[in-house]
């Protein structure tokens, strides 16, 4: 019941701001790209005994940008964003696929006419996800539970290129402040510690943007 409280919060602040700043809107657009994402934290590699590795996702959506003055503009966003990670250990491949609506918004300084630098909060809705394992041409899969799963918060800065005719190239990373992980940590439950795993996501983005 938090969780719903906190994404209509959020959704309805958004919403207000839009109505509020519509006058200063000076863009609008959609964008995509890809996600080269991994789990971060203490307890992201098993207890140290596998590291995680890379794993290839995508994000699309939607932007506005409202200008506060020449140089600098606040811009949020709402993405589909496919995060995860991959473990490899003794021929056995895990591949974790999460599946998120990404609120960020960002504070964009203008650097010189085609060069934009940014940071800002996020918020990822958890949608669902799978994780499949593989082991010598064998395959299953496996739902990641929703009730064990987390709602995400982080950060995103990069920066962008204007390559013309309304395009523009960014590179972002997205780094995960909140653990996911709503189950005990299993090293830690033997002693008696209930806590939380500190699992958390990061991804870096690489995106096109189309504005109009």
């Amino acid at each position: 019941m938090k969780q719903k409280k906190i994404i209509l919060i959020t959704i309805l602040l958004l919403m207000f701001s839009v109505t509020i700043f519509a006058q200063g809107i000076t863009a609008k657009g959609f964008k995509g790209g890809l996600n080269i994402a991994k789990f971060t934290g203490s307890d992201a590699d098993f207890g140290g005994e596998v590291d995680p590795k890379f794993a290839m996702g995508f994000a699309v959506g939607v932007f506005l940008t409202y200008s506060i003055n020449n140089q600098m503009s606040i811009r949020p966003e709402i993405l589909y964003s496919v995060k995860g990670t991959k473990y490899e250990e003794d021929g056995v491949t895990l591949n974790f696929a999460m599946n998120y609506i990404d609120i960020p918004v960002l504070g964009v300084f203008s650097v010189q006419e085609n060069i934009s630098i940014f940071a800002g909060p996020y918020f990822g809705m958890f949608l669902g996800g799978k994780m499949k394992m593989e082991y010598n041409g064998d395959s299953a899969e496996e739902d990641i539970k929703k009730e064990n799963t987390a709602n995400d918060f982080g950060l995103v800065f990069g920066g962008s290129y204007d390559i013309g005719n309304n395009l523009s190239i960014e590179a972002r990373y997205a780094l995960g402040l909140k653990t996911f992980d709503k189950e005990p940590d299993d090293w830690d439950s033997s002693y008696g510690n209930y806590e939380e795993a500190d699992i958390k996501n990061s991804a870096l983005q690489i995106m096109v943007n189309y504005s109009f």
